[in-house]
């Protein structure tokens, strides 16, 4: 659960990043990144076992905090949530434009399949929870296959020695403040703790263990993702590759890129089918999570249908204008949603962790006591929220 949370559209993104950085500071960048997450998750947790019920984390702070705190971790769960479907209905949009001049000669605007792609999500989210439930889990599953398929394909015939141990673009700071927020954001799995604790019946040990594993595996599909993908630029088509770290590349474009360094023609279908199934499967999940959020806040005078439609449309309206009005916005979307997960996840948790302390309450995990700990990843978090300002700045 908890890996296949983080494991979606991210993923697309990370080569897209990670290649101005090169192999060595890539490897780096995730492993602190990693224990950043792991320790992040052992935060939440910690403050869910605290509090002695599986609470949110707005209702965590209303209870340790006020209403302020409450509020603030709404609206920024409320803004994540926003700042990824834009993200997802770019990305997708994106994707489908190069796919369809790719198979069919044609150039249809992303501007349209966005209006059609928001359409097609506001009809899915009235259908109803069990209904959009089913068809997550069937896409994840067919994710899963495909990238394992795909990810074969992309690794035969390719020499990994010949992505570079750094490119022209490692020391630009740029790359630097570009790429912390998207890796953190391909983590994404915090809103998730409480409902882990309490299906494992906030059993500490079992806790901490699938946290920890559940988080190891995405590091292990997206750098294995992302040796496959730039590998093959590198070894067969080296001049992408280039343009893939010195230009802006959009998503389908990059795509796009992959599925034309191969002869072998199943292998082209593959790249997209993960490209858009990592896409659609992190867009329902998140927009699912809003609707049910939405319909709790709504009047209790508006039921049925009505509740529905409402819920669905305050839920796809914002996304679909950002996307419709940001040129490029996969990236720069991917980028601001992970200066507001590092406060959900993290900056929130570490203030609430303080104020709980106040109670001298007996600690689950003895990592979360440590002050110097919390010091540095909460350095690491205010890092990241200057990389997302600077970027946002230029």
């Amino acid at each position: 659960m908890v890996a296949g949370t983080a494991i979606g559209a991210g993923m697309i993104a990370l080569p897209m990043t990670l290649a101005k950085l090169g192999f060595l500071a890539t490897g780096g960048l995730m492993a602190i990144t990693w224990l950043v997450v792991y320790y992040s998750a052992l935060l939440g947790t910690e403050l869910t076992l605290r509090v002695g019920d599986n609470f949110t984390l707005s209702e965590i702070a209303r209870r340790l905090s006020g209403r302020g705190a409450e509020m603030l971790a709404l609206g920024c769960v409320m803004i994540l949530s926003y700042a990824l479907l834009a993200a997802y209905l770019y990305g997708g949009s994106s994707i489908s434009t190069s796919l369809i001049q790719a198979t069919l000669d044609q150039t249809i605007p992303i501007p349209s399949l966005i209006k059609g792609a928001a359409l097609l999500l506001f009809i899915v989210l009235t259908l109803g929870m069990r209904w959009i439930d089913y068809i997550n889990r069937l896409m994840f599953f067919a994710l899963i296959g495909l990238l394992i398929a795909t990810i074969v394909g992309l690794s035969q015939g390719i020499n990994i020695a010949t992505i570079p141990a750094a490119t022209s673009e490692t020391f630009n700071g740029s790359t630097w403040t570009l790429a912390l927020p998207i890796i953190f954001t391909s983590f994404g799995f915090q809103m998730m703790i409480p409902a882990i604790s309490g299906y494992l019946n906030r059993d500490v040990i079992s806790i901490k263990r699938a946290f920890f594993w559940g988080s190891l595996i995405p590091v292990g599909v997206y750098v294995t993702w992302t040796l496959a993908t730039l590998g093959t630029l590198t070894t067969h088509q080296p001049s992408l590759f280039q343009k893939v770290v010195s230009e802006t590349v959009e998503v389908g474009e990059f795509v796009q890129m992959l599925s034309t360094t191969t002869t072998w023609h199943p292998l082209h279908r593959l790249v997209w089918s993960v490209s858009f199934f990592a896409i659609i499967t992190s867009a329902f999940g998140v927009a699912l999570g809003l609707v049910d959020l939405w319909q709790k806040l709504l009047p209790l005078t508006l039921k049925g249908w009505p509740r529905k439609m409402i819920a669905a449309l305050i839920t796809v309206i914002p996304p679909f204008s950002s996307a419709l009005l940001t040129p490029g916005a996969f990236i720069k979307a991917l980028g601001f949603a992970g200066m507001i997960l590092v406060v959900i996840a993290i900056i929130l948790p570490t203030y609430l962790i303080y104020k709980s302390d106040q109670e001298k309450t007996l600690s689950s995990y003895a990592l979360t006591n440590s002050h110097c700990i919390r010091l540095l990843c909460l350095a690491f978090a205010i890092g990241l929220v200057g990389c997302e300002l600077f970027n946002m700045m230029k």
